[in-house]
């Protein structure tokens, strides 16, 4: 979490990790139930896996990574966390 001096806006970067596994069952859910935002399919996924960048030294200080394979309320509790307080 870092705050912005000039507008005194707070912002963070969080970034949503999963493994290859819950990635697929994610897409073979969306596709089952049609659900979702994205259209995007498995080959999609894998190209974007391939030109994934990792943050820099720099970014990861002010990052959090959410792992999707946890339950909602358990990400949401996390993610209030790593923003502190209002």
């Amino acid at each position: 979490m870092r705050n912005d001096p000039a507008t005194r806006a707070r912002r963070a970067v969080l970034e949503c990790v999963s493994d290859e596994a819950e990635g697929r069952r994610c897409l073979a859910a969306r596709s089952r139930t049609g659900t979702g935002t994205s259209d995007a399919d498995w080959e999609v996924y894998a190209r974007r896996r391939e030109s994934y960048e990792r943050f820099s030294a720099v970014e990861l200080r002010h990052q959090g990574a959410i792992d999707s394979r946890q339950a909602a309320a358990r990400i949401a509790a996390r993610t209030e966390r790593k923003l502190g307080p209002r």
